[in-house]
């Protein structure tokens, strides 16, 4: 019986020693690949936790079976032989077992730098998320990228990281395939307070794809973000902020200047595409019946013909007051937007391309008297007034409203026949895409929601 025990101290001992040789040389080859492949600072940061503990446990089991062999005699002339042989065993086995459990549990925590508590981390250090992410653009590591967008929605202080040091690194947005990632997992899930959170960055990724050339892939972007609007069921500021900002960047980019296109006729017909896309999701709208939304798309769209203030802005407003219903149901702050915007509208430049000059100030009147019409027998008397001003308008001894700058314009709406529109529409739009991906996409999104 003694002489079992003994060997298998020996073993607890030898097993021990050799767990804890492996342990240093695999912790030592694959720290090396960690660093190499992410960044030192991780093994900085990790190895008191994660290093020296297992150390310790694996050094205190070989300390405790050298211990037990070597004292084995001294253990039996103290107690009967098999309570010290017993006793002996239990402690080594215990100590090694329990270190084998921590070490086989902090493996994954140390070297599996991808899982998500670990990516945890790596978002709330900046100096370690800059080394991550350079060493994942530079080995173009779309996995990586993914998990890391992921990981980063769920807090705003992430969203902001990330955002940051895609401002510090212009070549990143150079890279289709990470602005691509970017765009699709920031425009999802945009309720009120991310939304605004994630404004900024998407502004920036959509610059930096008009940037590049790359219209008809900015264009498919600016569409996979409405679809993801179009399925929400409130709107706020934040939203159409999104929508609006994100169309004025086809016009342009972020520092103000006009936008360059790289080829003749691009950015007319992407334009058009546009302003098609922002009337198709207000059509959509109107057709569910949701008045909150309807509403703060056409403020939006105040907002944008405001902004822009050419003939492509003026035809989507133009559009847009001819849909059945979608005047009456518009509220004030929606309509004094509108209005406000057709007023600068109003005032803007003149057509620059060729052939579609138009009477800007003889449509926009046109556009106001439509508006102004729809609300005059619903609206407050000093509501209604303020309304004409905002649109540019005066009221005259007779009731009527005339434009201030000189034409003038009966209180009533105009036939749509005698609409002065943008010749270049009629040129592409044989070539206009099917809009209806948005109704599709929502009808499918509310579908699962239901199941």
């Amino acid at each position: 019986m003694s002489y079992v025990w003994t060997v298998m101290f020996e073993q607890v001992f030898v097993l021990s020693f050799t767990l804890l040789t492996l342990y240093v040389a695999a912790y030592t080859f694959a720290a090396q690949q960690v660093a190499q492949r992410y960044s030192p600072r991780w093994l900085e940061m990790m190895r008191r936790p994660y290093a020296v503990a297992p150390l310790f446990m694996l050094s205190l089991g070989v300390g405790v079976a050298g211990y037990a062999v070597v004292h084995q005699a001294e253990w039996k002339s103290r107690s009967s032989q098999v309570e010290a042989d017993t006793l002996a065993f239990a402690i080594g086995m215990v100590i090694l077992g329990v270190a084998v459990v921590w070490i086989m549990g902090l493996w994954d925590s140390l070297f599996d730098v991808e899982s998500p508590r670990n990516l945890s981390k790596i978002l709330a250090s900046d100096d370690l998320l800059y080394d991550v992410l350079y060493g994942m653009l530079a080995r173009r590591d779309r996995v990586l990228w993914s998990r890391l967008l992921r990981k980063a929605s769920e807090r705003l202080e992430w969203v902001e990281a990330l955002h940051q040091w895609l401002r510090d690194t212009p070549e990143a947005l150079r890279e289709p395939w990470l602005v691509q990632e970017a765009m699709s997992e920031f425009s999802r899930e945009l309720q009120s307070g991310q939304a605004k959170s994630r404004w900024d960055v998407l502004r920036l990724l959509m610059d930096a794809s008009l940037q590049h050339g790359a219209a008809e892939e900015a264009l498919d972007r600016f569409q996979m973000v409405l679809l993801h609007l179009s399925v929400l069921k409130v709107w706020d500021s934040a939203h159409w902020n999104i929508m609006t900002t994100l169309a004025e960047l086809f016009w342009r980019d972020l520092s103000g200047q006009p936008r360059i296109y790289l080829s003749e006729g691009v950015g007319e017909e992407t334009q058009y595409m546009v302003t098609s896309r922002l009337e198709r999701l207000c059509d959509l709208m109107l057709e569910v019946g949701n008045v909150n939304i309807l509403n703060q798309c056409m403020t939006g769209v105040g907002y944008f013909v405001r902004d822009v203030a050419d003939d492509n802005a003026v035809t989507l407003a133009d559009r847009l007051v001819q849909r059945p219903g979608l005047l009456a149901a518009l509220q004030v702050n929606a309509l004094r937007e509108l209005l406000n915007g057709l007023n600068f509208a109003r005032r803007g430049p003149t057509a620059a391309y060729e052939g579609s000059r138009i009477d800007r100030q003889r449509v926009v009147d046109h556009i106001v008297n439509d508006v102004l019409a729809s609300c005059r027998d619903r609206l407050e008397r000093q509501i209604f007034e303020d309304l004409v001003r905002t649109g540019g308008m005066r009221i005259g001894e007779d009731g009527n409203w005339r434009s201030v700058f000189g034409q003038e314009a009966q209180g009533r709406s105009l036939p749509s026949s005698s609409r002065t529109l943008l010749n270049w529409i009629k040129k592409i739009s044989s070539r206009r895409e099917n809009t209806n991906e948005l109704s599709v996409h929502r009808a499918t999104v509310l579908e699962k929601s239901r199941d």
